[in-house]
């Protein structure tokens, strides 16, 4: 899962594609998308997955709790976050676990 491996800034990525003299390669999002999701089948239209709504409301949950942390976080020096050591050592379902947490603040916390 891209997402939560780097959230990279749109704007910064295609500067580094600048710099290092890269290109993109023009991508068609025209047509129905079909996805495989846990064996099942998907489709969708546009930016939609094919999620039912519940799953589809706990996943713009989680993009949000996501975008929100990711937001936090310094991009010049990423290890000054508060907590940094302990999402440094967490996986995406320690992170969306309703645990207690006792080193992280509130405000940097994961989905409640």
């Amino acid at each position: 899962m891209l997402a939560a491996c780097g959230w990279v800034r749109l704007k910064r990525l295609l500067d580094l594609i600048k710099e290092y003299d890269l290109h993109t390669v023009p991508q068609f999002e025209t047509g129905t998308d079909i996805a495989e999701f846990g064996g099942k089948r998907l489709t969708a239209q546009g930016e939609a997955i094919g999620f039912d709504p519940q799953t589809q409301q706990e996943y713009d949950r989680i993009i949000h709790d996501m975008t929100r942390l990711s937001d936090q976080v310094p991009v010049d020096a990423p290890w000054n976050m508060p907590g940094a050591e302990e999402y440094d050592h967490m996986t995406a379902d320690d992170w969306s676990s309703p645990k207690p947490r006792t080193t992280r603040s509130s405000a940097s916390s994961g989905p409640s």
